[in-house]
């Protein structure tokens, strides 16, 4: 794998009670190490972490150094304050490892994400909605700024917040078939972000993206592709989308790693600095907007239309 674990010298010790203690301490000394160095909230497939948001990423790595980061928080992937940390600690986690490139993937059959966990945004405490906002944000800087090559395997619906994943990704790769993509965020009454705009206008261009932001447009893989949004589309179902996500992987990562991700970093810089600069105001902004009794009253009817829904 991309850690590596630093040993203990072997201790000597004269009698057999001391030298079974040491030998304890040095085994528990050893599993606190591994512990720290996998405790990035995200579970990697090499060892188990005791962290309280493991369950939500699990990180395969490869024999190339290369990795799949699979979302798996059933049942829609929605990106809660939980999910949010352990993404952004994996993307910050692969960048840091000396992993040259991974897929985004999802473990949810007809989803890769649902986008923001809208729950997170209903008469919520203001300390959490900061730390979500914030989470969110350090999230984008790590995965939009990774020095990593990063495809995004679109195997369902990718509404939202979901789209801005895929879309801070260097490839995407999306399923055929009756699903969704795009920043729909006006249907609820919320307007997205700055830096979401940032990161699709180099992808489909002002006009596209100005209907899409005006109208909360959801775009099927015909579409998507035919507006730049996605790169390629492949069928849906026996992996078919993870394997050329994969291939294309290959690709990027063939290449002199620093020229690469000098030359990716290029074109985003002024997106990450606008973003950096004005953090703690957007933040603030949000917050004063996600609070406000009109977003409440929008934001609650949706969850009692959806839990309408549930019950026919």
């Amino acid at each position: 794998g991309f850690l590596r674990l630093s040993r203990q010298p072997p201790t000597h010790d004269m009698g057999l009670a001391p030298a079974i203690r040491l030998r304890a301490r040095s085994l528990a000394a050893i599993s606190n190490r591994i512990k720290a160095q996998c405790s990035t909230k995200a579970k990697l497939s090499t060892a188990a972490s005791d962290s309280p948001v493991a369950e939500y990423v699990t990180v395969t790595q490869h024999d190339d150094r290369t990795a799949t980061l699979t979302m798996n928080h059933p049942p829609v992937n929605s990106l809660s304050l939980e999910m949010l940390q352990a993404l952004r600690d994996a993307f910050v986690d692969l960048d840091a490892s000396g992993c040259r490139g991974f897929v985004l993937a999802s473990s949810r059959p007809t989803i890769f994400s649902a986008g923001l966990d809208i729950t997170e945004l209903h008469n919520p405490s203001e300390a959490r909605l900061r730390e979500f906002w914030s989470t969110l944000q350090d999230a984008f800087l790590a995965l939009y700024g990774s020095r990593c090559a990063t495809v995004a395997a679109i195997d369902g619906h990718s509404p939202a917040g979901g789209c801005l994943l895929a879309a801070c990704c260097d490839e995407r790769i999306m399923a055929r078939g009756k699903w969704g993509i795009g920043l729909n965020e006006t249907q609820l009454g919320i307007v997205a972000p700055f830096w979401f705009a940032d990161a699709m206008r180099p992808l489909m261009g002002q006009r596209r993206l100005d209907r899409m932001l005006q109208l909360g447009q959801l775009l099927s893989p015909d579409e998507a592709l035919a507006a730049g949004l996605v790169d390629e589309l492949e069928e849906h179902g026996s992996g078919a989308v993870l394997a050329r996500a994969r291939e294309v992987l290959g690709a990027y990562v063939a290449i002199d790693a620093p020229a690469r991700a000098d030359s990716k970093l290029l074109l985003r810089a002024e997106a990450l600095d606008r973003l950096r600069a004005r953090k703690q105001d957007n933040i603030d902004f949000f917050v004063a907007c996600c609070m406000s009794e009109r977003y409440q009253s929008r934001i609650g009817a949706y969850l009692d239309a959806l839990k309408e829904r549930k019950k026919r």
